[in-house]
């Protein structure tokens, strides 16, 4: 009877430490599955980052365009004041013609 207890005991050892072990395998993959995780939300803020600064980018020279219109014509319009209708200049929303009158 001894010799079967001993049995006994030792297979419930072996499953203790199994467990352990298991529990420990199981951390391991969790904590490897979060640093993973981690670096994937890091990777996805840097895209999104690069990604909102080259719209920022584009929209600036894109905010850019009416403001040289408008200097444009500033400019085009003193020199038909100056010039004496050397040039005819009409805009609408964001055309711009010229026309220049040879007299």
């Amino acid at each position: 009877m001894h010799f079967l207890n001993e049995k006994l005991d030792i297979l419930d050892q072996i499953a203790a430490i199994t467990r352990q072990k298991i529990m420990q395998e199981r951390d391991m993959i969790v904590r490897y599955a979060d640093e993973e995780r981690d670096r994937s939300f890091m990777q996805l803020d840097r895209m999104i980052d690069v990604e909102k600064q080259q719209v920022r980018y584009k929209s600036q020279e894109l905010n850019a365009i009416p403001v040289y219109i408008r200097e444009l014509k500033a400019e085009l319009q003193y020199l038909i004041t100056e010039k004496n209708d050397l040039i005819n200049v009409s805009s609408t929303a964001t055309w711009l013609t010229a026309e220049i009158c040879l007299r």
